[in-house]
This record gives structure tokens, sequence and C-alpha cells, in this order.
């Protein structure tokens, strides 16, 4: 289905606050033609939404424990609203790409792994996942965030049948209204067949 972006939503015609086209490009480029992607920890739906402007052929699903409030996606958007927690998910469909952008910063190593076996066997074959992670070897150990060191997730991406093809660390990325800095690192897996 073609999408104009005369038919996006009011919200996104009063805050163009949607990330710019040369932040979705180069995960975009990893998903097929008529592709299906999950934005887990959706948020707003800023994300999904940015998906959407820039790959009209696609189809984005959002999960988040509070999905309704994901006022960013467009109003002929066609995907599915998943509202569940990250700890406990149930998805139906098998995903080309998935993309966690500052998600998964609450849950403990436990969690995690459940967490990230759930979604490496919802990716298809040649899939990929994007996702961003506290590095908590650098982390200061009071803080409010998990995550886990760099080593260990590599490890685990191994474990699921996933090979790293980016890893990028940001010692000082800032989040929240706060502006915390948090030592951070992004990396995109792809699901290999075994």
């Amino acid at each position: 289905m073609e999408r104009s972006y005369k038919v996006w939503n009011s919200y996104y015609k009063r805050n163009n606050s949607l990330p710019a086209p040369r932040l979705t490009v180069s995960f975009l480029r990893m998903i097929p033609e008529n592709g299906r992607i999950l934005d887990f920890g959706a948020g707003s739906g800023r994300w999904a939404a940015a998906f959407l402007r820039d790959r009209q052929d696609i189809v984005v699903d959002v999960l988040d424990q509070n999905v309704e409030c994901a006022s960013l996606l467009p109003e002929d958007w066609c995907g599915e609203k998943i509202k569940a927690r990250f700890q406990d998910f149930n998805l139906n469909y098998s995903y080309d790409g998935i993309w966690a952008f500052a998600a998964l910063f609450f849950l403990n190593k436990q969690e995690l792994e459940m967490c990230f076996h759930e979604l490496a066997a919802a990716l298809n074959d040649g899939g990929v996942m994007a996702f961003t992670m506290v590095d908590d070897c650098l982390v200061a150990r009071n803080a409010r965030f998990y995550g886990m060191a760099s080593e260990d997730i590599k490890l685990l991406m191994h474990k699921e049948g996933l090979k790293i093809i980016s890893f990028r660390l940001n010692k000082n990325t800032s989040y929240g209204l706060d502006k915390i800095k948090i030592p951070t690192y992004f990396m995109t897996a792809r699901k290999i067949k075994p």
C-alpha cells in the first residue's frame, strides 16, 4: 500500500521529531522488499514512523508496555500493536528486522538472556537485529540501568545464532530529559542459517 506524507497524523505534522533519514538508512538497507520489522520498545513510535516514512513497502509492528502511547504512527499505518513487558512477550510473526533502541536498559542479565533468545527465535534466516545496550563494565554500579559487558553480549549473540556485523561504543551517550550520560554500545547482528 502506497503511503503519502500528506496522510500522516496531526501529531507528527505539529512535532517534526522523527529521526532523520540518515539514521534509518543503514538498517533499512538490510531489510528485503516487503519485509516486516519489529520496533521493540517503541515508545512514542518515532523509530517505527521513521522506518515507514523511509520505506513504504515494509510492515512495522510495535511492542511496548505502553503501546497505546505510540502516537507518532501515521493514521494509515498497517502493522500490529503488541502490548507487553520486555520480560514476557509473545510474537505472532517472524521478522526480517528487529530494532530495540534504548529499550533493554532496564532488564537484568537473566532477563536479557531470555529476551534475546525470544527475539532471535523470531528472526528470519538472514534477518537483522539492531539494538543499544548499556556496557555494564563502564557504568557506575549504582546506576538505575542494567546492561551487559560487550564481551558477554558477543558470546550471547553467537549462542543465539547471530553474527555481529557492526559494533560501536559511545562512552558519553545522553538519555532522557535529564540527559544522563551512560556508556552505551550500538550493535547490529544477522541471523545465520544453522
